[in-house]
C-alpha cells in the first residue's frame, strides 16, 4: 500500500510540473519586452477595451454579459503573452463602441479595419486576423468580376463598417442600403430586397450555414478588399501599441487556426483544459493498470468480449433495418431506381423501373441498361457512365428512350458506389420519364425566344423614339427637354451621395446682330460650328444641351469650382478661336453655379443666370462664378 501511495505522489508531482510547464511558455514572452515596456505593464492596472457586441463568430457580448468569439480568444492569448489585463467596456451596438472610442472612453477597440477616417482618432496594431470580403447574392445572380457593371443594383451593408467607407470612395455612384446587422444584410439579399452584400468570408460561411440560406452563393470578390483586422488604440498610446504588436507576433498559425476552428468548425466548453485532463487521466490510468493488472485482466477481457458480441448483435439489427429501409424507399419511389455493375448490367431495380423503362418481362435483374435507350445515345451514355465510375460529378443528363418509338425523354442522375478501399464497384441511377416536361420546356423556350425578339424590336424602337425626342434638330446636341429631366436626376444623386456638380450657362455675344446683318442661315451655321467645337473639348460624361436660341448649358457631374472654372475658360477660348468664313469672330459669356445641398433645380439655374448677367455687364467674353452677395 505504501508503494501505491508513493507512486501516486510521484504522479501528482508530475502533473503539477506539467501544469506549470503549460504556463511557462506564456511567461517567457516577457523577455521580449524592454525595461520601459515592462515598467508600463507593471504600472498599467487594466486596459479598457471596446468590442462589437453583435458580430459573432468574430466577437459578441452574450446574454450573460460574457465576451466570446474569435477576437475574445485572441485577446485572451495576448493577455497571457503580455501580463496585461483587459477590462470589457459594455456597449449595446457597434456604433456606440465607435462613438465611445472617439471620446477616449477606453484604451482600445478590439477588432476593426484601418481606414483614413479611423486614423483620425486611433492608431493601429499589426493585423492579427485576415479574412477576404466576398459578394453574396442569390443563386441566380451572375458572377461579379467588375462591380462597375452592377452600380444600378442595390448593395446592402451593416451600418458603421469600413467597407461602406471604402465603397463610397471607390464607387460613388453605387446604390448602398444600410441595416443594423450582418444577419439582416444577408436576410435582405435572400428575400430579394437587395441584390447583393459584401461581407467577410468567415461571416458569410457562418451566417449562411447557421440560418440555412441555401438560395445564396458567393459571387466573387473585390481585389485588395480583404479584412485586415487590428486592435485600435486611443490617445496615441504608442507604448501600448508596441507591446500588443509583440504579442501579436507571438501568436502562431496553429494557435490562430485552433481559435477559428473552435467557433466555426467545432463547439466545446473552453473552460475545460482537455489536454491537461488527458495527460492526467493517462498517468493515473497507468498507475491503476500496474496495480490492478493481474486482478482485472480476465474480467476486462470477458467484458470486452461481451461488449463486442452486443455490438455485433446491434450492427446486425441495423443492417436488417437498413435493408428494410432501402427496400421501402425503392418500392415507394415512382421513378426507376437501378444499380449497375461495371458492365452496365442491372443488379437491383425498384418496382417502378419496369413501367418507367417499358420492360415487358417480370424482372430487370441481369438486363443491360443500354437496351432501354435509343441506339444513337449509347456512346454518350457509356462515356458518361465511365465518368461517374471515375468519381466525376456529371450532374443531371437527358437521353432519348426506346419506349414509344424513341419518343420518350429520360432524366438520369447517377452516383458511384465504392468498396472499403475507396474503389468504384457499382453505379446507382435514378431515371425519370420527363417527356411531357421536356415538350413543355421546348414550347416555352420557343415562346420565350419569340418574346425576346419582340422585346428587342420594341426596345430599339423606343431608343430611336427617345433619341428623336431628346435631340436638338439644328445642332445635333441634347435639347432642353432632355436636359430638364437629366438635371433633376443629378440633383437627386448629389443629395443622396453628398456630392456636388457644376452648371455652366452661356450664350453668344451680340448674336442678334449676326441674324439681322447676315441672315438666319448664317446664324444657324455659326451655332452649329460653336456646338461642334464645344462637344469635342468637354468631358465624355458632361451633358451639353441647347437651352434655347443662342443659349446653351453644360452640366459637369462631380465637378467643384476648381474644376469648372478651367473647363469654362477652355470653352470660352475655343469658341473665340473658331474661324467663321461669313463673319468675324464670335465670343461667348459664361455664368457658373456650383450646386449646394439646399439648392433645387430652379435655384441652381437662377444662380447660373445671375452669373451670366454679371459677365455680360462686365464687358462680355468672360467667365463669372456666382457668389453670394
Amino acid at each position: 500500500m505504501k508503494k501505491y501511495i508513493h507512486l501516486l505522489s510521484i504522479v501528482s508531482l508530475s502533473v503539477i510540473l506539467l501544469a506549470v510547464g503549460f504556463f511557462i511558455h506564456e511567461i517567457v514572452y516577457a523577455e521580449n519586452f524592454t525595461q520601459e515596456e515592462q515598467a508600463y505593464i507593471a504600472s498599467k492596472n487594466t486596459v479598457k477595451i471596446l468590442v462589437d457586441p453583435d458580430w459573432y463568430p468574430y466577437e459578441e457580448i452574450d446574454e450573460k454579459g460574457n465576451y466570446r468569439g474569435i477576437a475574445a480568444d485572441l485577446i485572451a492569448l495576448i493577455e497571457n503573452r503580455t501580463g496585461l489585463e483587459f477590462e470589457l467596456v459594455h456597449t449595446k451596438t457597434w456604433d456606440e463602441s465607435l462613438e465611445l472610442s472617439k471620446k477616449g472612453k477606453a484604451d482600445a477597440i478590439s477588432m476593426l479595419n484601418e481606414t483614413p477616417e479611423r486614423r483620425k482618432w486611433l492608431i493601429f496594431t499589426k493585423p492579427y486576423y485576415t479574412d477576404p470580403n466576398v459578394f453574396i447574392t442569390r443563386d441566380e445572380h451572375e458572377y461579379i468580376s467588375d462591380l462597375n457593371r452592377f452600380i444600378d443594383e442595390t448593395m446592402v451593408l451593416p451600418k458603421g463598417t469600413s467597407i461602406e467607407e471604402r465603397l463610397r470612395i471607390d464607387y460613388p455612384r453605387l446604390k448602398i442600403l444600410l441595416v443594423d446587422s450582418e444577419a439582416k444584410a444577408i436576410e435582405m439579399v435572400d428575400e430579394k430586397k437587395a441584390d447583393m452584400t459584401l461581407r467577410s468570408l468567415t461571416m458569410a460561411a457562418y451566417v449562411i450555414n447557421k440560418d440555412g440560406y441555401f438560395n445564396l452563393k458567393i459571387s466573387g470578390e473585390i481585389p485588395k478588399y480583404e479584412n485586415r483586422l487590428r486592435i485600435g488604440i486611443t490617445n496615441d498610446d504608442e507604448m501600448l501599441q508596441g507591446i500588443l504588436n509583440k504579442a501579436i507576433d507571438s501568436i502562431s498559425q496553429q494557435e490562430l487556426q485552433s481559435v477559428i476552428n473552435s467557433h466555426i468548425s467545432l463547439e466545446y466548453d473552453k473552460g475545460f483544459n482537455y489536454r491537461l485532463f488527458s495527460i492526467t487521466f493517462a498517468l493515473f490510468s497507468i498507475v491503476l493498470f500496474i496495480g490492478l493488472y493481474w486482478l482485472k485482466k480476465i474480467r476486462s477481457l470477458n467484458k470486452a468480449l461481451n461488449e463486442r458480441q452486443a455490438e455485433l448483435i446491434y450492427l446486425n439489427e441495423k443492417v436488417i433495418e437498413s435493408e428494410r429501409l432501402y427496400k421501402s424507399i425503392l418500392d415507394a419511389s415512382p421513378n426507376a431506381i437501378v444499380m449497375l455493375d461495371m458492365k452496365y448490367n442491372i443488379i437491383l431495380a425498384s418496382n417502378a423501373s419496369i413501367d418507367v423503362l417499358g420492360y415487358s418481362g417480370d424482372s430487370l435483374i441481369g438486363e443491360n441498361i443500354l437496351q432501354f435507350f435509343a441506339e444513337d445515345e449509347h456512346l454518350e451514355i457509356e462515356k458518361n457512365i465511365d465518368r461517374v465510375f471515375q468519381e466525376e460529378n456529371i450532374g443531371t443528363t437527358n437521353y432519348r428512350g426506346r419506349k414509344n418509338d424513341n419518343a420518350t425523354i429520360y432524366e438520369v442522375n447517377s452516383r458511384a458506389i465504392k468498396d472499403e478501399n475507396g474503389n468504384s464497384i457499382n453505379l446507382v441511377s435514378i431515371i425519370r420519364d420527363v417527356t411531357q416536361k421536356a415538350t413543355l420546356e421546348e414550347a416555352l423556350e420557343a415562346r420565350e425566344k419569340q418574346y425576346k425578339e419582340l422585346a428587342k424590336e420594341l426596345e430599339l424602337k423606343n431608343i430611336s423614339l427617345s433619341e428623336r425626342v431628346s435631340i436638338d434638330n439644328l445642332t445635333g446636341i441634347k435639347n432642353r427637354y432632355y436636359f430638364d429631366e437629366r438635371i433633376k436626376e443629378e440633383v437627386d444623386l448629389a443629395k443622396r451621395q453628398k456630392a456636388s456638380f457644376s452648371l455652366l450657362l452661356f450664350d453668344l455675344d451680340h448674336f442678334k446682330l449676326v441674324n439681322d446683318n447676315f441672315g438666319h442661315d448664317v446664324g444657324d451655321k455659326v451655332l452649329k460650328r460653336v456646338t461642334d467645337a464645344v462637344s469635342k473639348i468637354i468631358r465624355s460624361y458632361d451633358i451639353f444641351a441647347r437651352w434655347g436660341g443662342e443659349e446653351f448649358v453644360v452640366l459637369m457631374p462631380n465637378a467643384i469650382e476648381a474644376e469648372a472654372v478651367p473647363a469654362a475658360e477652355k470653352i470660352r477660348k475655343t469658341v473665340e478661336d473658331i474661324i467663321h468664313p461669313d463673319i468675324e469672330k464670335i465670343t461667348i459669356s459664361i455664368g457658373i453655379a456650383i450646386w449646394e445641398p439646399d439648392d433645387d433645380v430652379d435655384q441652381i439655374f437662377v444662380k447660373a443666370d445671375k452669373a451670366l448677367y454679371t459677365a455680360k455687364n462686365q464687358g462680355r467674353n468672360r467667365v463669372i462664378v456666382y457668389k453670394k452677395s
